[in-house]
C-alpha cells in the first residue's frame, strides 16, 4: 500500500468515525509547575530539567546528528537519482542521433557495441581475490561470478561507447551533480595534474577497506593519466583496535618518504595486524627504526589522524571506505566498476574521451530510399 493511499484512508476514518476534534497538543509545562511529589513538596519543572540537563542534551545532540545524516543521505540519493535519470535520457538521444545517419533505431546503434567477453582467467583471479570472503568452493560460485562481472563489464563499455557518442553529436549535461568540498590534504598517488581526484577515507583494520585496495589500484593503471588517489585517514577506533595505530604508522612511514609502501604492506596484511606488526614493517620497509619508534611512541601524527576524521564527519562519510570522486561520493566497498562508471561520466563532463577504447562493428552505409511504387 502506497503512503499516499493509506494517507487517504485514514483521513476518510477519521472524517467517519471522529465526531469530535482530537485535542491539541499539550504546551510545554511553566518552570513552576510540579512534574512529582517527594515527601509532600513539589519538584518543579525547572528543577526537573536541571537535574535531567546532561541526558537531555545528550538526546538533543545525538538526534541533532542524526537529523543532518538523513538530510545528506536525502540530498545525495536525490542527486543521483537526478543524475541517472538524465543520463538515460541523454544516452538515448545520443543513440537517437548516431541512428538517423543510417536509418537505424537507437536499439541497432547500441547493437554495434561488441562488449569484451569475460573469460575463465578474469573468473578465477575474482574468486581467489575475494576467496576468504566468499568462503564456497570454486565451482559452487563460479557461474554467478561470471554473470556478476559480465554484467559489469557490459554497463562500463555501454558506458564508454555511450560517451563517444556524445562527444560526437554534441551533448551535454548542464546539470550539476552533487559535489562536497573536502577540507584538508592528504598524500597523493598518480597523475598530479589529473583532471580527476578520488579522495578515500579508510582504516587499515577495515575489511571492506583491504577489499577495495586492489580495486583503487586497477583504477590507477587503467587510467594512469586522469585519475590522482588522495588518501585520508578515517580509524574506525570503537570497532578497530589497531586501526589508530596503522594510521599513525603510515605517517610516520610518510615522514621518510614511504606512505604508500606502508600503505600497501599494511593492506597486505588483511586487516590481522598487531602492536608487532610496526617493528616487523619497518625492518620490511628500510625505515630508520630508531625514527620510526620515536614517532610511533609520541604520537606524532595523533592530530593529522584527529584532523582527517574531522574533515570526514564535515563531508558526511558514515563509515569506510569514503570515497569522493571529484567531491561525488562512493560509499562502502566501491569496486573498480563503480569508481570507473563514475570516472567516465567525469571525463565526458569535461569533454575528454576515454582512453579506454570499445570495440564496434564496421560502420554501415545509410539505408537505400525506398522508391514509391508505381
Amino acid at each position: 500500500m502506497s503512503r499516499s493511499f493509506s494517507l487517504a484512508v485514514t483521513a476518510t476514518l477519521v472524517v467517519a468515525f471522529s465526531p469530535v476534534s482530537a485535542p491539541p497538543a499539550a504546551a510545554a509545562a511553566p518552570q513552576s509547575a510540579p512534574v512529582a511529589s517527594i515527601a509532600g513538596k513539589p519538584l518543579t519543572e525547572a528543577e526537573f530539567r536541571k537535574a535531567a540537563a546532561a541526558g537531555l542534551e545528550a538526546l538533543e545532540k545525538q538526534q541533532a546528528g542524526q537529523r543532518e545524516q538523513l538530510k545528506t543521505q536525502h540530498a545525495q540519493e536525490l542527486a543521483a537519482t537526478r543524475e541517472r535519470e538524465l543520463r538515460t535520457l541523454l544516452d538515448q538521444r545520443a543513440l537517437d542521433l548516431e541512428g538517423q545517419k543510417t536509418g537505424r533505431s537507437g536499439l541497432a546503434v547500441l547493437g554495434d557495441l561488441q562488449v569484451t567477453l569475460v573469460d575463465e582467467a578474469d573468473v578465477k583471479g575474482f574468486y581467489l581475490e575475494h576467496q576468504s570472503q566468499i568462503q564456497q568452493p570454486y565451482a559452487a560460485i563460479r557461474d554467478q561470478i561470471a554473470e556478476m562481472l559480465q554484467n559489469q563489464r557490459t554497463d562500463l563499455e555501454t558506458r564508454r561507447f555511450t560517451n563517444g557518442l556524445w562527444l560526437k553529436h554534441g551533448i551535454k549535461a548542464l546539470d550539476k551533480p552533487r559535489r562536497v568540498e573536502v577540507p584538508g590534504a592528504g598524500p597523493t598517488r598518480g597523475a598530479a595534474n589529473a583532471p580527476i581526484t578520488v579522495v578515500e577515507f579508510s582504516d587499515f583494520q577495515c575489511p571492506y577497506c583491504v577489499r577495495t585496495a586492489p580495486e583503487i589500484l586497477h583504477l590507477l593503471a587503467t587510467y594512469p593519466d586522469h585519475v590522482q588517489i588522495v588518501y585520508r585517514q578515517l580509524p574506525l577506533k570503537s570497532i578497530h583496535p589497531q586501526a589508530q595505530a596503522a594510521a599513525e604508522a603510515s605517517l610516520c612511514a610518510n615522514d621518510q618518504g614511504k606512505f604508500w609502501e606502508m600503505h600497501d604492506a599494511l593492506f597486505a596484511l588483511n586487516g590481522k595486524l598487531q602492536d608487532s606488526s610496526y617493528a616487523d614493517l619497518t625492518a620490511k620497509l628500510g625505515l630508520k627504526a630508531d625514527e620510526f619508534a620515536a614517532c610511533m611512541s609520541q604520537h606524532t601524527h595523533a592530530k593529522t589522524v584527529d584532523a582527517d576524521t574531522a574533515s570526514a564527519d564535515a563531508v558526511g562519510a558514515t563509515g569506510t571506505p569514503y570515497l569522493l570522486v571529484n567531491g561525488r561520493s562512493l560509499n562502502g566497498a566501491a569496486s573498480f566498476n563503480d569508481m570507473a562508471m563514475l570516472v567516465e561520466d567525469e571525463l565526458v563532463r569535461l569533454g575528454l574521451a576515454s582512453p579506454v577504447p570499445v570495440k564496434v562493428k564496421p560502420a554501415q552505409a545509410p539505408a537505400p530510399a525506398v522508391k514509391p511504387a508505381g
